[in-house]
């Protein structure tokens, strides 16, 4: 990655400024995270704010946050209005009551989905990464649907990048602009990391995760390591990774080996070819699902959140996204993705050619869809 004064001017173009910021590494442990955040919202005094997909919390966790709001919190949740899982939006709305009659407010936002996913403790902790809010995920208690995850506790000014987006979608849904030390308070640049939220979504920050990750790819002179649930990259980002591998860079693309949604793991698989072909290795995680979203850059970039590597997360979609420039952090990351991939399989253009016409053709309809998976 290049560290020169033009570099870092460039990328402030797509989003605020870079600071010092992330003190706590990742938990891949939905136990361990989930112990975290309930002890923060234990301490909150002033406010909570979280922006999630999906809100299907443990009986714990409602507990806490009404006990919060009991005790004078102002605790604010957005949902989507409108979920692209059905089933996942009428459980949602069935746990909404528990949280409601104890003092929390709630606003949905209309469409586009917003697949943020993000948590403000009084402007000075937060929470961010791929994990949604859903009980039995964790493999020690895992319910039908157990996981891998990825998740941050974060303190510093990009905390306060965080409480912006909250901000800006709860303006759009209440016409109220939040402003003031109870929502932003004067935070201390801590620890050696140097990040930046990114916000995205089909307004005016427009295509910046997606700018943000060709931007990286075309920086990497030594390693590009992938991690992601959904692999169903547009041609530019497949060039871009394309002309990396060729020019020697080791990239290496983990995804999971049975998706949780079955159309996608059809249209993945149509294009693997398009990456094989010139040189990215391709690894199959297995069981139980990978919901990870990382992307790690030379040991020294790395690119965590909630956005997948499909065109509904990047162009579709409001996401948020953090960008972090520390060498440290990154080997933590890259020590999650070697774990990975020593347990995952590695595929071959060969393997994927010796799919059967029928399959074949049933993956070619899929990746038909892409625009819209």
């Amino acid at each position: 990655m290049k560290n020169d004064v033009l570099f870092l001017n460039a990328v402030e173009q797509i989003g605020t400024c870079l600071a010092r910021g992330i003190e706590d590494g990742p938990d891949v442990e939905y136990d361990k995270i989930r112990l975290t955040i309930l002890g923060a919202i234990g301490c909150a005094s002033r406010s909570l704010n979280i922006i999630t997909p999906y809100f299907l919390p443990d009986q714990p966790l409602i507990s806490a946050l009404n006990v919060a709001a009991m005790r004078g919190v102002e605790v604010n949740i957005i949902l989507p209005q409108k979920n692209n899982l059905r089933l996942v939006q009428w459980a949602c709305t069935a746990q909404l009551w528990q949280v409601l009659q104890r003092g929390c407010k709630v606003w949905l936002t209309p469409p586009p989905f917003d697949h943020t996913k993000l948590m403000v403790v009084d402007g000075r902790v937060g929470f961010t990464g791929g994990m949604n809010i859903r009980q039995g995920c964790c493999e020690t208690n895992p319910g039908k649907y157990p996981l891998h995850d990825l998740h941050f506790k974060v303190e510093g000014p990009i905390v306060t990048h965080m409480q912006e987006t909250f901000a800006d979608d709860w303006e759009f849904c209440t016409d109220e602009r939040l402003a003031g030390d109870a929502w932003f308070p004067a935070v201390e640049q801590i620890g050696t990391c140097l990040a930046r939220g990114i916000e995205d979504g089909p307004d005016v920050e427009y295509d910046k995760i997606r700018l943000t990750i060709l931007g990286a790819i075309g920086c990497a002179s030594r390693s590009l390591n992938i991690i992601t649930p959904y692999f169903l990259p547009d041609q530019a980002l497949i060039t871009a990774l394309n002309v990396a591998a060729m020019r020697g860079v080791d990239v290496n693309i983990v995804v999971p080996q049975k998706n949780n949604l079955r159309l996608v793991q059809w249209a993945c698989t149509a294009q693997l070819w398009q990456v094989l072909q010139r040189g990215c290795k391709v690894w199959l995680s297995p069981p139980p699902f990978d919901h990870t979203k990382l992307m790690v850059v030379d040991d020294v970039w790395s690119f965590v959140g909630s956005a997948n590597w499909d065109a509904r997360s990047l162009r579709l979609n409001f996401e948020f996204n953090v960008e972090c420039y520390d060498r440290q952090l990154a080997a933590e990351l890259q020590k999650i993705v070697r774990q990975r991939i020593s347990i995952s399989h590695q595929t071959s253009l060969e393997e994927v050619d010796s799919r059967t016409v029928p399959v074949r053709l049933r993956d070619g309809i899929a990746r038909l869809a892409m625009p819209y998976l």
